[in-house]
Formats: C-alpha cells, structure tokens, sequence
C-alpha cells in the first residue's frame, strides 16, 4: 500500500524540490500517495508581480505558471518516490494540456498529479488543476530528472 502524508509548510517542501521563492508555487501538500500521486495547493496572492501584467484590466494566472505549479508538485512526487542524497535537475518534457477556465487572484489552486509511468529517471503524469472543484487544467506532462555527479 502506498504511503500517504501531508507536507504542511513551505519549509518541508523545500527539502524535496530545488525551487525557491519567488519562484515557488506550492503552498502546502495535502496528500502524497509515493509513487502513485500527490495533491499540492498555491495560493494565487493578488499582490503577486505576475498579475500586473497579465492582464492589467483582468488578471489572470499565466498558463505556462500553472504548469510549473503541477511540474513543481510532480517533482515532490518523485523525489519522495526516488529519494537521493544527489542534488538532482527536473526538467518538464512533453506538455499536452487544455486549459479550461481563467485563474483570478484571490483563488486556491488545486494542483494534482498522477504517475501514469514512472522510473528513476522520469516518468509520465496526468494532471490536473481545480479552483473550487472545477477544473481549469486537464493533461499529461513527461517529466525527466539529472542527477548530478
């Protein structure tokens, strides 16, 4: 039976991911299934740079950050699945995804992850995105991992 825990700040993720702020987009992970699946969230703070840009009149969550957002929760699936004492790259592959609904500021989005196949070196995942249990992303990610020497 898969392990399922929770990672209930910014600081226990850190452990598991090389990202860093500002360029961080998990909050919290509620449920980690290792090797199966992982369920992660980010809040979308309406101060955040991003939506004075994208779009000044009507902001929304750039497409390619919510992607990074379900990369970043695929990382923390793998490296609890693979753990290594090597300091270890992701890199997202193949993206095939629909984008469904507009993010607004102010939401909590939902990021999910589910390993269709997966070796120490990547793997295939479907994911998916929900603000208030409506989907706003659905698609699979191919994702792959370097360790370094």
């Amino acid at each position: 039976m898969a392990k399922s825990l929770p990672l209930n700040n910014k600081e226990e993720i850190l452990k598991y991911i090389p990202h860093r702020p500002p360029f961080l987009f998990i909050d919290r992970v509620s449920n980690l299934k290792i090797g199966k699946s992982v369920q992660a969230s980010f809040y979308l703070d309406p101060s955040a740079d991003y939506f004075k840009g994208h779009f000044p009149q009507h902001p929304v969550m750039p497409g390619a950050l919510m992607l990074e957002a379900l990369a970043q929760a695929t990382c923390v699936l793998f490296a609890m699945t693979y753990p290594s004492e090597k300091k270890r790259h992701f890199y997202a592959g193949s993206v095939k995804v629909r984008f469904l609904k507009p993010v607004e500021p102010g939401c909590d989005l939902e990021l999910n992850s589910k390993a269709i196949s997966m070796i120490s070196k990547g793997g295939v995942y479907e994911i998916w995105a929900r603000v208030n249990g409506t989907d706003v992303l659905r698609g699979e990610m191919g994702c792959m991992c370097v360790y370094e020497q």
